[in-house]
């Protein structure tokens, strides 16, 4: 209706299109946005636990003892280190973990990296490992500790533990030819809960905490992979 009073009903549905089409416009880009609002949240959680849940450096270099940097000072590239397979990596609730384990054959020492959940023990941020570790054979003896590296990343701590007087006879290993190279075939393992039971030699990795045995993880036996790399410490 004009100023005059007339009517043009084409008009008011064309002006009621408009308004309609506006309205439905401002919803669809209500929609739209909340959409990819949501999206994106989604994601930054996502890539926020990601960049969190990442291991520190140190837990994936090698260190060893003072000793045996000597020693690897004085063999130079005859200084024999081997990245060795573990068999068991974390413990029943995954809250300590163990990867990147090295041997160094000349100075007899056995380096573990050790990734733990703070929150299951002290619950803050450590400035050292809040559990006990032992090393232990298949024949029960016992290697003492003889260098740590310590730090924390997030809500994880992570250690470097090296053991002193390990000697792997590696004529045992069921990969390993006189000829001092390794077979990459796969041989018949027997194992029980991830740990190998038909071996002649074993290493376990013990963790107590407050007197109480949280992880036993079986970090060597005969059917590990060694394979050998460049001595290059972390220190």
């Amino acid at each position: 209706m004009d100023y005059e009073g007339k009517h043009f009903p084409e008009e008011e549905r064309k002006l009621e299109k408009e308004r309609s089409s506006k309205f439905g416009w401002t919803i669809k880009q209500i929609f739209r946005y909340t959409f990819w609002g949501i999206c994106a949240l989604v994601w930054g959680v996502i890539l926020f636990r990601i960049f969190t849940s990442t291991d520190a450096r140190l837990f994936k270099q090698m260190y060893f003892s003072d000793d045996a940097a000597v020693i690897a000072q004085k063999l130079g590239d005859e200084f024999t280190v081997y990245a060795l397979q573990t068999a068991s990596t974390m413990n029943e609730d995954g809250t300590v973990q163990v990867r990147n384990n090295f041997y160094a054959e000349d100075a007899k020492e056995f380096e573990v990296g050790v990734r733990y959940r703070m929150k299951r023990f002290t619950g803050k941020k450590d400035a050292q490992l809040p559990f006990t570790v032992e090393l232990v054979d298949n024949n029960g003896n016992k290697y003492p500790v003889c260098n740590v590296e310590f730090t924390t990343k997030n809500d994880y701590g992570f250690a470097r533990v090296s053991f002193q007087g390990v000697e792997i006879d590696k004529t045992t290993n069921q990969y390993y030819f006189d000829d001092g190279d390794f077979s990459h075939d796969t041989p018949d393992i027997n194992a029980d809960n991830g740990q190998v039971i038909n071996t002649r030699t074993s290493l376990y990795l013990y963790v107590y905490y407050e007197g109480k045995e949280v992880a036993k993880l079986q970090v060597y036996h005969d059917f590990a992979i060694l394979e050998e790399v460049d001595y290059k410490p972390g220190r």
